[in-house]
């Protein structure tokens, strides 16, 4: 059910339902969400003068106080429990941030080259019917858990690194990094954050016995070459049933993170909540990076465009409140994204502070003429903090699609050992 306030009533936890405006003059990617910092909320009181919130989703308004008081109303907000309902009664976990981005990237690299060559091994050993390395994948996890948990942007950077010649084991990889961020998200403990992290980097561990013409096909499947693929799902959960020490949780994000929330996924066709929580989060971080991703058969979509798809296909084929969570995950500008500012310069999403989501720091690489620039890049945190001293000028007018210009955001997420990767 939707009430009409006054925009200056907002507070977090409401979920908003309507503006006074049209979606597409906003800053946010997608209509209707939960309302979780003061920035969107400041964005709307100084563009709107009402809205509509939805007191079912979220936390509705009371007036207290009698007439008389001369304090006029005071807005309390009616506290509701917003967990995803599939998560149930565990207690969840506050993170935050215990390094900067520049100093996270720095410890990276390391584990980055651990686990790589962990991964390249699992899949030739999946491909040749030998027992996994469970020790090793849990030993790279833990790592890619504890940077995570220090601060994820670092890790989440290093997922825009894609090879499309060597896209299998890859995007296993980034799938782990993705799910371990957004179990951080959702306030995992460690030993969740471990589960997620071993089922999403052995996800398409099967896929080391699909034929190779067929993965690296430069065209649509054929229905039958596309029956070929779907088997990848039992033949990773054989292998991984295979090996011991695997959890059985971890198992679940590989037998099930191709089933759709409404039940037209596969290979069970199982729906809602029956998915189960680990295979829903595999399902979304795995679409995620699969459409971020160029692949023979189709150029790769920006990761803004990718979080509004998702947003689209909530209850067909992802859990509609988780899904956005993973978009709160993510953020309104995920790192990576290419920018137009409203000056007509151009820059690349760098990092994104939790608490102030609309105030992204920035790389300005092209002029308002879309030239480079000689000098150097030149960094701006959008709103400069508290005194709001960020060039009007400087305000984010637009998402631009992937390779807009010829821009690889690469150049400027990660040092320069990284990118040339």
């Amino acid at each position: 059910m939707n009430k009409k306030i006054d925009a200056h009533d907002l507070v977090p936890g409401m979920y908003l339902a309507e503006l006074d405006r049209p979606w597409r003059e906003t800053p946010f990617p997608f209509q209707r969400f939960e309302i979780q910092a003061y920035d969107e909320i400041e964005w709307i009181k100084h563009n709107c003068k009402y809205v509509y919130i939805d007191v079912v989703l979220g936390d509705d308004v009371k007036s207290t106080g009698g007439p008389n008081d001369g304090m006029g109303p005071v807005i309390v907000a009616e506290q509701k429990d917003h967990r995803v309902h599939i998560l149930g009664n565990a207690p969840l976990v506050q993170h935050h941030d215990q390094t900067t981005f520049e100093e996270e990237i720095n410890t990276t690299q390391e584990i980055d080259l651990k686990a790589r060559d962990l991964v390249s091994t699992m899949m030739e050993d999946a491909r040749l019917g030998k027992t996994l390395d469970a020790s090793g994948a849990k030993d790279v996890v833990t790592g890619l858990t504890e940077s995570v948990l220090r601060n994820p942007d670092a890790l989440v950077c290093w997922t825009h690194l894609k090879d499309k010649d060597n896209y299998t084991a890859l995007h296993c990889l980034r799938v782990s990094i993705l799910a371990l961020a957004f179990g951080r998200h959702l306030g995992f403990e460690e030993e969740q954050l471990n589960i997620v992290g071993i089922g999403g980097l052995m996800g398409d561990i099967g896929m080391a016995k699909i034929p190779s013409e067929i993965l690296n096909k430069p065209a649509s499947l054929t229905p039958q070459e596309y029956e070929i693929v779907k088997n990848h799902v039992p033949y990773g959960v054989d292998t991984m049933r295979g090996t011991k020490g695997i959890p059985k949780e971890a198992i679940e994000v590989v037998q099930f993170h191709h089933e759709w929330y409404n039940g037209s996924g596969y290979m069970k066709g199982l729906k809602g909540d029956a998915i189960g929580l680990y295979g829903l989060m595999g399902g979304i971080t795995d679409w995620y990076d699969a459409v971020t991703s160029e692949r023979p058969h189709r150029r790769a979509v920006a990761p803004t465009q990718a979080l509004t798809r998702m947003y689209e296909q909530r209850n067909r084929i992802f859990h509609p409140t988780l899904v956005e969570k993973y978009i709160e995950c993510m953020g309104i500008y995920p790192i990576g994204s290419v920018v137009e500012f409203r000056s007509g310069e151009v820059g690349v999403i760098l990092t994104g502070d939790r608490a102030q989501r609309l105030r992204p720091k920035v790389a300005v690489v092209l002029n308002s003429e879309k030239k480079r620039y000689l000098s150097s890049t030149k960094i701006v945190e959008l709103g400069g903090g508290s005194d709001d001293t960020a060039p009007k000028a400087l305000e984010i007018k637009r998402v631009l699609p992937a390779g807009a210009y010829g821009i690889n955001p690469t150049e400027y997420l990660l040092p320069g050992d990284f990118s040339a990767r």
